[in-house]
């Protein structure tokens, strides 16, 4: 969890260096392609019943979608979900060519701005304990408030 206030993130200075490598923080409004690169672009031909499906959560009043380009390209994606004074970061996914970057990290700082901007209060997220998403997270000023823990026991012999 993240609570926002104007003095605990000042300016984003590391997406305005990435804005001058070309990296392009906007607001993505095809449904049809964002779709698309959410499914990692596979070239893969769209089953318009899951687009049908998906298109509910792309545009919703508190649903914004981002994505990150990089030359020019698409890098990396995220979504903002919000309700009330609380937002929650969501559907990161930096594509496997612009890893290590700093794609992600810039993602969610702009999603951070853009959640204060809006006036939220804090912001949540998830994420796998010990992945490079997490390092991301405690980068970006996120603290752990909650650990999950997945059990599994093999199957009894008969």
């Amino acid at each position: 969890m993240m609570t926002l206030s104007r003095q605990s993130h000042p300016v984003l200075r590391d997406v305005e260096r990435l804005v001058q490598l070309e990296t392009e923080l906007t607001k993505f409004n095809n449904e049809r392609s964002l779709i698309e690169q959410s499914r990692g672009g596979d070239g893969s031909a769209l089953d318009e019943g899951m687009v049908k499906r998906k298109i509910r959560y792309y545009y919703r009043d508190d649903f914004q979608n981002f994505v990150a380009y990089l030359g020019g390209e698409p890098a990396g994606m995220g979504s903002l979900f919000m309700r009330g004074d609380t937002g929650y970061l969501a559907n990161d996914f930096t594509f496997p060519a612009y890893r290590k970057r700093g794609i992600q990290t810039a993602l969610i700082r702009h999603r951070l701005q853009t959640a204060r901007e809006l006036g939220l209060k804090r912001v949540y997220t998830d994420v796998e304990f010990a992945s490079a998403s997490h390092a991301n997270m405690l980068k970006c000023g996120f603290e752990l408030v909650y650990v999950n823990t997945f059990w599994m026991k093999m199957a009894l012999p008969r």
